[in-house]
């Protein structure tokens, strides 16, 4: 994650409640052996609340999880002169939002906002700067004039250059005017300017030119500034989606009757301008929606009047278009872009009558042709996502869910970019009850929406080679009740638990540091590691017990704080306080090059698995040996913020695999040869590629995108070009579509296929029969769309927590982003039929 980018959260939580919630905490108090701990408001133990004064303490930490480790008396001393604790005084804010300003600057800044549901405009607001990482924290309120700043998107932090941040105001006193709060320098001064319009979502700066902001009104008209806000300039009306592309390009959708109607979906046009708006053209019709990653641009497209939905790939910024070809999709599915980057797109595509899963392809490297990579991907259509994670410290290796035949879920990984997925091993330290197969089991994003006790999904960083946290279970598939914390130091081939039950986690000092809190009523005590999870030891905080609603520190994994954010009960009402913990002094030096060692990525392997028994080059993946520099797992010092891992990389000879099976081809479990799908054995495959139809001449086996390997096995597929010019069929000999497609149910990018068909003639009741039929579905449709709306929806979650980190590394495109409606007409867009 990039350093500096904002940081959100989310702990909503009204004051009326709080108090409730204390008068519980009280009773349960007064119920139990050991009394509520408390940090008090005054000083005489705890240290200056407001100053940031060091606490004190007279505990030692205690070592877990093996019997090799031992404790550290020596590390109390530091941490407890390193604790510091603020609180924030008279001040009962309900949400929480947190910005992180420049890189390595410390400088954070954090807006309290007090307000009831539904009643945002009744609230008020509190601005603070911190220039210590949250040790303390300024109130600089009167220089934004004491404004109300919008809570959700009222402020804006540029990546890359976040000197800029932004704040927008909606004054109490004056309906309908707004105004941004503009600064240059880190938030020391502000300059205030007249915002022309009411602003709906967040702000989108410019991923190279750091005065040019792109803006969204609640009128749905797209605006941009080009001098920080000054001056306003209106693109569009009747926006419904719009994103910055490369090279100063600008993408929007538009109606073509100038009318935000959800009707038009499927109608809309998609404009490209090049000269931020002033003029555009129309680059495709009939779009439903629109979204870009990597260099690929892709649209989800009605192709005529009866056609089903479609996805077309654009990879020279919409100058031309392919259909995506995605071979054995039948109709009533729908689609999701996993992830797309410069050399690939993962795509789901859901199992034909099913809700839970389906199947990922991936694709060629021009978006165009897509191969079978993982059957029975777990994505609940009603969760609106998946488990798909990247690691981010490591090339080509994911982590998802799978559904296996007894209709249970286990946690699979690749290496390879999806050429393979295989299960995770045991854990070194577990042991496994029941003869069934044993492995590890991760909990991902659906096990949170699913309102498990699940605080985390898995956290890699890119600076910590090889390091993943995550919660999990061990056995022969994902298990419901309390995870615990696993560890994997080489990216995913071995683990080890960790800590047992749910905890808050976080990287600091590029791997240096592992942290974790547990996931408790009342928090005590936090846990750390300086040896990449193998040792962990307790922290008993200085000054008291306290409820934790999130931690955080500096994106990035580059800094050695850690911000407890959370609140006390002291005389009947919580009060917000941040418990701030520097690992800086523990580490007793710089590190220097006799304290890392030589590591090999995916040399561990996994024995009997075909990550070891089909590669003759140990660690050779994708093409690639990488050789990284890591710290010693003994060596007590800090990377520090200017650490970067880099690697030593040479080319390998290529093997199968090095290739994903081709279109029509498929790899049994464990086996490396591609083997051709019964139903296209003897069949040639003529497919439409930007325009011209060409015939697909292939071996089985294509190169995956971004592989590097050299010499050799070698099995080159070739494009014969049989016509100059073609248009879009639906599958391979298909000649026409006659059926209109049924409305497509989901929040991905989302088409149906219908087969032609036969008329038959019918029976001289036909109309009546039909007409019932008609009304039968209809209150059947009605019945279950407002027994899961009103009848199933989980529960309003008292407390959420959420954070918000944009990656410098591509500004232009956040890499699981999907074609997705925007949330102003969620409720008429047909994802709302699948809403749980």
């Amino acid at each position: 994650m990039a350093a500096g980018t904002a940081l959100i959260f989310l702990l909503d939580l009204v004051l009326l409640l709080r108090v409730a919630h204390s008068e519980f905490a009280h009773h349960h108090q007064s119920a139990t052996v050991q009394p509520l701990l408390r940090i008090r408001r005054d000083t005489s133990n705890v240290g200056d609340a407001s100053s940031g004064t060091p606490a004190s303490s007279s505990h030692v930490p205690s070592s877990e999880m093996n019997a090799n480790c031992s404790a550290h008396p020596e590390f109390v001393d530091k941490l407890i002169q390193n604790t510091f604790l603020h609180q924030f005084v008279n001040d009962h804010g309900t949400t929480v939002t947190l910005a992180w300003l420049g890189e390595n600057t410390q400088i954070i800044l954090a807006l309290t906002t007090f307000s009831l549901p539904l009643l945002e405009w009744l609230g008020r607001t509190k601005l603070y700067r911190s220039v210590n990482y949250g040790k303390t924290f300024d109130d600089i309120s009167p220089l934004v004039d004491n404004a109300h700043i919008m809570k959700d998107f009222g402020i804006s932090v540029r990546a890359g250059n976040q000197s800029r941040v932004i704040l927008t105001s909606y004054p109490l006193n004056s309906p309908g005017r707004s105004f941004t709060y503009v600064s240059k320098d880190l938030g020391s001064s502000f300059v205030k300017s007249d915002l022309p319009f009411m602003l709906l979502e967040a702000m989108m700066f410019h991923p190279t030119k750091p005065d040019c902001l792109m803006a969204y009104s609640t009128e749905n008209e797209l605006w941009i500034t080009e001098n920080l806000c000054k001056t306003w300039r209106k693109v569009h009306k009747a926006v419904f989606m719009h994103k910055w592309g490369p090279d100063d390009l600008l993408y929007f959708a538009t109606n073509p009757n100038g009318v935000f109607d959800s009707d038009a979906m499927g109608k809309l046009q998609l404009k490209r301008s090049r000269d931020f708006g002033r003029t555009f053209d129309i680059i495709a019709t009939n779009v439903f929606s629109f979204g870009s990653g990597g260099r690929f641009l892709y649209a989800s497209i009605f192709h005529s009047q009866y056609s089903p939905r479609v996805v077309k790939v654009s990879v020279n910024q919409g100058d031309l278009w392919t259909v995506a070809q995605l071979p054995l999709v039948e109709k009533n599915q729908f689609y999701s872009v996993l992830m797309a980057d410069n050399s690939m797109i993962f795509m789901h595509v859901d199992a034909e009558g099913d809700e839970e899963n389906g199947t990922v392809y991936t694709s060629d490297n021009r978006g165009a042709i897509f191969s079978k990579s993982m059957e029975h991907h777990y994505f609940p259509s009603n969760k609106h996502t998946s488990d798909f994670a990247k690691v981010n410290s490591l090339r080509g290796v994911y982590l998802s869910s799978q559904v296996m035949q007894d209709g249970n879920v286990k946690t699979v990984i690749t290496y390879d970019q999806g050429g393979v997925w295989q299960s995770l091993p045991k854990p070194q330290n577990e042991e496994c009850i029941g003869s069934g197969e044993c492995h590890l089991h991760l909990h991902g994003a659906t096990s949170i929406l699913r309102g498990l006790p699940v605080p985390q999904a898995p956290l890699s960083e890119a600076n910590a080679v090889g390091i993943i946290l995550a919660h999990g279970s061990v056995g022969e598939a994902l298990s419901s009740a309390e995870p615990d914390v696993y560890v994997s130091d080489d990216g995913g081939y071995t683990w080890a638990r960790a800590l047992r039950k749910p905890h808050y986690y976080d990287i600091l000092d590029s791997g240096g540091v592992l942290v974790a809190v547990p996931k408790t009523d009342y928090v005590s005590s936090i846990k750390f590691s300086l040896d990449e999870g193998q040792c962990w030891h307790s922290y008993i905080l200085p000054n008291g017990t306290m409820k934790v609603m999130g931690i955080y520190s500096e994106p990035g994994a580059h800094s050695f704080c850690i911000g407890l954010w959370g609140y006390l009960i002291s005389s009947g009402v919580n009060s917000w306080v941040v418990v701030t913990v520097d690992f800086r002094e523990l580490l007793n030096r710089q590190c220097n090059d006799s304290d890392y060692v030589a590591w090999t990525a995916h040399s561990a392997g996994l024995s009997g698995t075909i990550a070891v028994s089909a590669e003759p080059h140990l660690g050779c993946l994708l093409g690639l040996r990488q050789q990284f520099n890591r710290l010693r797992k003994e060596s007590v010092c800090w990377n520090g913020h200017g650490y970067r891992a880099s690697a030593q990389a040479s080319s390998c000879k290529c093997t199968k695999r090095d290739y994903i099976c081709d279109y029509g081809y498929y790899r049994d479990p464990d086996q490396v040869d591609c083997r051709e799908e019964t139903a296209m054995i003897n069949r040639q495959l003529h497919i439409c590629i930007y325009g011209a139809e060409e015939l697909l001449l292939t071996k089985g086996y294509r190169k995956i995108p971004g592989d590097r390997c050299e010499g050799g096995f070698i099995a080159n597929d070739s494009f014969k070009l049989i016509s100059k010019s073609c248009t879009y069929t639906l599958h391979p000999n298909d000649k026409t579509v006659t059926h209109r497609p049924t409305t497509a149910v989901s929040m991905g990018v989302t088409m149906h296929k219908t087969s032609g068909q036969k008329l038959q003639r019918l029976g001289p009741h036909w109309g009546l029969f039909l007409a019932i039929g008609i009304v039968a579905l209809l209150l059947v449709a009605f019945t279950i769309l407002i027994t899961r709306r009103y009848c199933c929806r989980p529960s309003r979650i008292t407390f959420s927590y959420s954070q918000l980190r944009q990656a410098d590394e591509d500004p232009i495109e956040d890499p699981h982003a999907r074609l997705v409606p925007k949330q102003a007409y969620h409720d008429d867009s047909d994802e709302d039929l699948i809403d749980g």
